[in-house]
């Protein structure tokens, strides 16, 4: 379990507790106690160092639209081009590390067959990243600086597993009434995602303005092709 404490709260726990987090690095902060009135003992820090999921992280999440999206995969489709959503995505999540956090992410995205490793996503054509997705591998170990999940969930949030910094959670495509520019309501296509950050390596406000990048662009794809 993944709990993060108040700026400043004061974290109950045993002296060997906190010898043995911090000779593990493990910030007290992320530990689940379940000794006396939520005390931190020495089997909860065992626990998390058998845990990977142990630094305390925090979500930011969106609704993105997706109904041009929809229309432009379409006509991808109608030229002979067959496309799926996730290589937009991950196109579109790679321009918006770019523009907002000004570094190249690498992907370690997790599919049905295994794990794809994506490098520089933002540099790579969608027909590229595609092709990609088509060849995961089951002994290929996870890397890169943001981890995707996409299941057939509306929402959902993805833990930051370590060496990664962050994780995006990509929920199915639902259809559901949306605001339309005339300010009523109409039937729309969204898609509801999750982005999980460790703040010691992205803070809540780079965070924000990433999803907010990252929202735009699958509301605008074809700024996503440029």
């Amino acid at each position: 379990m993944v709990v993060s404490a108040a700026p400043g709260a004061r974290i109950l726990s045993s002296p060997l507790a906190r010898r043995l987090a911090r000779e593990a690095g493990l910030p007290l902060g992320g530990i689940t106690g379940t000794g006396p009135d939520g005390r931190v003992i020495r089997r909860d820090v065992e626990a998390a160092m058998r845990d990977p999921v142990a630094t305390p992280y925090f979500s930011v999440r969106g609704t993105a639209r997706v109904g041009k999206l929809l229309k432009l995969l379409r006509r991808l489709g109608e030229s002979g081009v067959t496309m799926t959503v996730l290589p937009v995505v991950l196109k579109a999540a790679a321009q918006a590390s770019r523009q907002t956090l000004a570094v190249t992410v690498d992907f370690s995205v997790t599919l049905p067959g295994g794990t794809v490793v994506l490098r520089e996503a933002d540099r790579r054509s969608l027909t590229c990243i595609a092709a990609a997705l088509d060849a995961p591998d089951a002994s290929v170990p996870e890397g890169g600086v943001m981890a995707v999940l996409a299941l057939d969930a509306e929402e959902f949030t993805a833990p930051v597993v370590p060496p990664q910094r962050a994780a995006l959670a990509v929920g199915a495509v639902r259809r559901e009434p949306v605001v339309g520019g005339d300010g009523r309501l109409k039937a729309g296509h969204v898609m509801r995602v999750t982005l999980s950050a460790d703040p010691g390596a992205i803070d809540v406000t780079a965070a924000t303005a990433w999803m907010a990048a990252f929202l735009a662009l699958l509301a605008d794809p074809v700024r996503v092709l440029a």
